[in-house]
This record gives C-alpha cells, sequence and structure tokens, in this order.
C-alpha cells in the first residue's frame, strides 16, 4: 500500500506542474511587454538590449510597435484569469489584423518610391520606421504586395474593408446600424434646432390688462 501511494505523488507532481504553467507564461509575458514599453517610450536605463528591442520593434512595426506590448499584456492578462486564451483568441487574432492593416496603411501613406531589389526596400523600410517614418518592414512588404496585385485604388478599398470587417468583428456592432443611428440623431437635433428657431421667431402679442369694474368700485367707496 505504501509503495502504491508513493506511485500516485510521483504521477500527481507532473500534473500539478503543468497547471501553472498559464500563470508562468502570462507573468513572462507581461514581464516582457512592460520591458517593451519602457524602452518604446522611455528609452532610457533600458540599457543596450533595450535599445535594439526598440529598433527592431520600430522597424518592423513602426508606429504599431506603441500598441504591441499593450496587446500582449492583455494576452497575458488574458491568460492567468482564464487560463488559457480559447475563449477570446478571435478577438485577439482581429486585433493582430488591424494592427498589421495600421502597419501597411502607415506605410501607403508614406509614399515610398520603388527600389531596385527587394533587399534594397527592406533595409530603406527598416532604417525609415526606426525615425518614424512609413511603416516598417511588416507594413512595407504587405503594401508592396498589395499595390503590385491591385494597385492604389485596389490596395485603399482593401485596406477601408480590412477596417470595417475586423472592427465589426471585434466590437460585434453592424456599421449600417451606427450609421443609421447616428443620421436619426442628426435629424432630431435639426428639427429640435428649427422647432427653436421658429419659436423664438413668432411675435408676442400684448393682450390688455382687463379689470374688474366690481372691485373698482367698491375701491371708490372706501
Amino acid at each position: 500500500m505504501a509503495k502504491k501511494t508513493v506511485k500516485r505523488k510521483k504521477e500527481n507532481k507532473p500534473v500539478q506542474q503543468k497547471r501553472y504553467f498559464p500563470e508562468i507564461i502570462s507573468i513572462v509575458l507581461v514581464a516582457l511587454s512592460v520591458f517593451v514599453l519602457a524602452a518604446l517610450f522611455i528609452g532610457e536605463g533600458t540599457g543596450p538590449i533595450g535599445n535594439t528591442i526598440r529598433n527592431v520593434f520600430l522597424g518592423l512595426f513602426s508606429y504599431s510597435a506603441y500598441l504591441l506590448p499593450f496587446y500582449c499584456i492583455a494576452l497575458g492578462t488574458n491568460l492567468i484569469v482564464e487560463k488559457s486564451i480559447y475563449k477570446y483568441r478571435a478577438n485577439f487574432i482581429y486585433v493582430a489584423v488591424l494592427l498589421v492593416t495600421l502597419c501597411a496603411v502607415i506605410h501607403y501613406c508614406s509614399a515610398f518610391p520603388a527600389y531596385e531589389t527587394l533587399g534594397k526596400s527592406i533595409a530603406v523600410y527598416y532604417t525609415s520606421a526606426i525615425d518614424h517614418i512609413g511603416g516598417g518592414v511588416i507594413g512595407g512588404l504587405i503594401n508592396l504586395l498589395l499595390v503590385s496585385v491591385v494597385g492604389t485604388i485596389g490596395a485603399v478599398i482593401v485596406y477601408i474593408a480590412l477596417f470595417a470587417i475586423f472592427t465589426i468583428l471585434l466590437f460585434r456592432v453592424s456599421l449600417i446600424e451606427i450609421t443609421r443611428n447616428l443620421l436619426l440623431k442628426i435629424k432630431e437635433a435639426h428639427a429640435n434646432k428649427k422647432a427653436g428657431s421658429a419659436h423664438k421667431a413668432e411675435p408676442q402679442q400684448n393682450f390688455p390688462v382687463i379689470t374688474n369694474s366690481a372691485d373698482s368700485d367698491d375701491t371708490d367707496e372706501d
């Protein structure tokens, strides 16, 4: 009997250790994200590693790099609370797609010229994004591929469609309903303003004051 209990205890140890893996991973993820935030926003005090991380994040993602640590902190916090990201994994995918699309849109608005080779393009995208110009390597490559396939006008249409689709999926709202409610509120505000201006424009009539003759006679007798 004693041997069986010892075996059961040995078998239960790996199971108990696996229970803490999500918390350990989430703590590491949150700690790294906070360090990246400090490297991006503060810079000083994070050492050469922080400076390298800053350059890599900016070079790859440009302005979206400032949002990525918050995304990872939310991911790690969810992992601590839920012990899994399965429940909200779709939302995290939607946010990731929106961040990548933002990189491409920023790069599109920067209007980079065409370079001779892909390596030259990647080098220019990387160094420019460190100086906050363009959408980084990720945004530059996506925009380069998209523009080469559907052109500049087609790229704009694709970007607008992606933002609309994934905003609807992320916030579970209908853009048609939002537009309809907004138009109704605008109409109501316009109607109220029109009614108020019409009320002010009406002339005020001065009615004569009618006094009771009996009361006036009583006062005279007194």
